[in-house]
């Protein structure tokens, strides 16, 4: 058996103080709120500014490839190895440094969202989170600090993130964007100079585990699928509803804390954190809120428990600096691997990705501990539960606020004046489609939800099929489009699944839709899952709309037939209907000159069952995307067209939409 080593006495003397490279831990009396400010404020920080860095990031695609672009942007963080340029003697003072400059940054970041000031950010925020670490680990209660910490950061995430309707500030302009930078750093700042400028300071102990290092540096990559457009999109729910659920959770798991007896072995919280991980990306409906609840309470009890059973011996700088290096690039390669199995498929799929990240930050709490920290550790004085009830109780609140539908930026609930939905011209059914690119602005990667929202609007469309319509991916800042749109405009949005619950398609409707269904029209030898979405118009018309495999290699190829084929099917002859969608038909150059138009391929199978459209289905005349003509409009051949289908000139996203006016039904 381990021994259990008694607390260190508030006598007991330290080894290099300030100037050496390590001492014993720090004993205090009661829980620091200012640490755990600290720890909420960087963390916010830190994943505001990693919403920015990878849509920005992705955008590198385009020059540098799928292979290239990750190993360049996982350079970033290689950044916790820069702790170790900092003297010994001003390890206790980075903190406030870093805190500065972070702040500073992300007022940067608001003002020009580029990827070098993103870049930036992000290595500010891991650095700050570096430092603070030996600091909380150096306080007798430093478990609970950085779990409390953890707690308060994800409830803040969660309802300024509800507040807009999950649209990340760093992309949103106006006064009411100023509100985070301008509060955030300030409050960061001066939570970490409080305690600098406490009389003694100085003479603080620092301390630190990789095991605890590790482990907190994972902790974004795990609160992933606890994110509100990540358990909206999976669960169904409406955004207040998945806002009330994540806060709740957040509360419940801020009162164990707050409650002396109410421990979790890691064990335990392992196994709790790890079937949540399992089962979230298999789940689906309300089993995805219990699940999201359960990992809220459960991951930030087990960062405690293995902080409890870490030595925190003398410290070393190069251990620390290694240990929050490998967390770091461990949670980039996580989250970036999410998403790009649908380019570059992974051999196991990516279902296994939430489940591996909770046990690499198991894998060093398997071995026997070097240390058990007495039981007084993690025992709450009177400072600490009220203030842990307190943050409970405004969790609550926060959830009861968003739930009554205050989202938007305004108590007053319904759509942006601004994104108002005219009514139609008389006598004639516009149906378009437009894919939008995952919300981003094509020339610069931000995420450029209004100016969506404002092209689907300007088509004066009574209906528009969506495309790639993001809800929860980190490559779009983990932002939820069909909330986005649903909280600001008065269109009716109706949403279905395709490569995942993240990412799909969508009908964008001005009129009500009837007899709402989707189609599966699997995977075969793509890398994504594909699917359409029908409804019927009020006058009639029946509106597929659906995004068809990409890519020109033969298997590629020959799934997109068979999706037209599954389609085709469907339609059955029905008159007076309507496909719409990016349909990624074979685009090739008629020589080595590379001249326009290209030759146009696929298309037959859709021809050939006599559906009809007036765009061009030999010679790419009328491109939608780049040079390609991607994005068509057919009907059945009973559906008369008023004027010919047409391409709109609206440079938002990658594609352009494609807007067909057609007769009435009957």
């Amino acid at each position: 058996m381990s021994r259990v080593s008694p607390p260190v006495p508030s006598s007991a003397p330290r080894s290099g103080g300030g100037r050496g490279g390590s001492s014993l831990p720090r004993v205090s009396r009661g829980l620091p709120i200012s640490l755990v400010l600290a720890f909420a404020a960087a963390l916010e920080l830190l994943l505001q500014a990693l919403r920015a860095f990878f849509p920005l990031g992705y955008h590198l695609v385009g020059s540098l490839g799928f292979v290239v672009t990750p190993l360049v942007l996982l350079a970033v963080f290689l950044a916790p190895l820069a702790y170790l340029l900092v003297p010994a003697r001003l390890r206790l003072w980075a903190p406030l440094g870093l805190a500065a400059a972070l702040a500073g940054a992300r007022i940067v970041l608001q003002l020009q969202p580029s990827l070098g000031v993103a870049i930036g950010t992000v290595v500010l925020g891991l650095l700050a989170l570096t430092s603070l670490l030996p600091l909380a680990a150096g306080h007798r209660l430093g478990p609970d600090v950085v779990a409390a910490g953890t707690l308060v950061g994800l409830g803040l995430d969660v309802a300024l993130r509800a507040w807009r309707a999950t649209d990340d500030v760093v992309w949103t302009s106006g006064p009411s964007a100023w509100i985070d930078p301008s509060l955030l750093g300030p409050i960061l700042l001066l939570v970490v100079t409080l305690p600098a400028l406490r009389p003694g300071a100085q003479g603080a102990g620092l301390s630190a585990s990789p095991t605890w290092t590790w482990h907190v540096l994972l902790m974004p990559s795990m609160l992933l699928w606890t994110s509100l457009a990540f358990v909206g999109s999976s669960s169904g729910a409406a955004l207040a509803v998945v806002t009330m659920v994540l806060l709740l959770g957040v509360a419940v798991a801020m009162a164990v804390l707050a409650w002396p007896r109410a421990r979790l072995p890691w064990l335990a919280s392992a196994a709790v954190v790890l079937g949540v991980a399992v089962a979230m990306p298999q789940s689906a409906g309300w089993p995805v809120l219990v699940l999201a609840v359960a990992a809220t309470v459960a991951t930030p009890l087990l960062l405690r428990e293995a902080a409890a059973r870490a030595a925190l011996g003398p410290f070393s700088a190069a251990r620390h600096a290694a240990a929050s290096t490998a967390g770091a690039v461990a949670m980039f390669t996580l989250l970036l691997l999410y998403p790009l199995h649908y380019e570059i498929p992974l051999p196991l799929g990516n279902a296994w990705l939430p489940a591996l990240a909770v046990v690499l930050a198991c894998l060093p709490l398997l071995g026997r501990p070097r240390a058990v920290v007495s039981r007084e550790f993690a025992t709450p004085s009177r400072v600490h539960r009220p203030a842990l009830v307190l943050v409970s109780a405004g969790a609550v609140v926060l959830g009861a606020m968003v739930h009554l539908q205050m989202v938007g930026g305004s108590p007053a609930p319904g759509p942006d004046p601004a994104l108002s939905v005219a009514a139609g011209p008389g006598g004639e059914v516009r149906v378009a489609t437009y894919n939008t690119g995952q919300g981003q602005d094509a020339a610069s990667g931000r995420l450029a939800f209004r100016a969506v929202a404002r092209a689907i609007l300007d088509l004066d469309a009574d209906v528009v099929a969506l495309q790639e319509v993001p809800r929860g991916w980190p490559l779009t800042s983990m932002s939820d489009l069909d909330a986005w749109l649903r909280a600001h405009t008065d269109l009716e949005l109706r949403y279905a699944p395709a490569a995942d619950d993240q990412l799909g398609n969508a009908l964008a409707s001005r009129v009500t839709l009837a007899d709402v269904r989707v189609l599966d029209l699997g995977q075969g030898g793509g890398a994504q899952q594909r699917s359409a979405i029908s409804a019927t118009l009020p006058g009639g018309h029946l509106v597929y709309g659906t995004h068809l495999q990409a890519r020109n290699t033969e298997a590629a190829e020959q799934t997109r037939l068979d999706q037209m084929r599954i389609l085709v099917e469907d339609w059955a002859g029905r008159p007076a209907t309507v496909i719409a969608g990016d349909l990624n038909p074979r685009n090739d150059y008629a020589d080595a000159s590379k001249t326009p138009p290209k030759v146009i391929s696929n298309l037959e199978v859709l021809l050939d069952a006599g559906l009809v459209t007036t765009q061009p289905t030999r010679l790419c005349t009328l491109p939608t995307s780049n040079d390609n003509c991607s994005d068509y409009v057919f009907t059945s051949p009973d559906v008369d067209v008023v004027a010919p289908t047409s391409v709109v000139d609206l440079d938002v996203s990658d594609h352009r939409p494609v807007l067909a006016r057609l007769a009435p039904a009957g």
